[in-house]
């Protein structure tokens, strides 16, 4: 399935599989807030590390990763884990960074190396290296 232009960020694709794991629940708004509580009950406050979330503009996931951040910012278990951490969302699908999502091709300005990236993040994290994350707010 390729990708509409007019696709809304984090909405790429309906979840193929909801229908027939819950055939009754599928799409039931009550199903999903429990589901959801259930995973993250009590689990945000023992983060105390500082978190880096790479999340992608057309990944079925945006919405968990977008929560997951603001979750840490309200009830990360320090206060490093609530301020340190850091939010980048990327042009690209579940299936990894790139410029090209479906037939829509948004040039080089897109890509970017996700493994320099991360050892950068743990650069900052464990070294106190002065880069580009010691330099930003999250």
């Amino acid at each position: 399935m390729s990708i509409s232009r007019n696709t809304a960020p984090g909405r790429c694709a309906p979840d193929p599989f909801a229908g027939s794991i819950f055939p009754r629940l599928a799409g039931s708004s009550h199903l999903r807030r429990v589901l959801e509580a259930l995973v993250h009950r009590g689990a945000l406050s023992e983060i105390n590390v500082p978190a880096l979330t790479i999340a992608a503009w057309y990944d079925i996931f945006l919405g968990g990763s977008l929560r997951n951040y603001i979750g840490i910012r309200l009830h990360g278990g320090s206060e490093a884990a609530r301020q340190g951490q850091r939010l980048l969302v990327t042009i690209g699908g579940h299936a990894g960074p790139g410029r090209k999502i479906g037939e829509v091709d948004f040039t080089a300005a897109a890509e970017f190396d996700e493994d320099e990236l991360i050892l950068s993040w743990y650069d900052h994290l464990f070294r106190n290296a002065a880069n580009e994350f010691g330099n930003t707010k999250p």
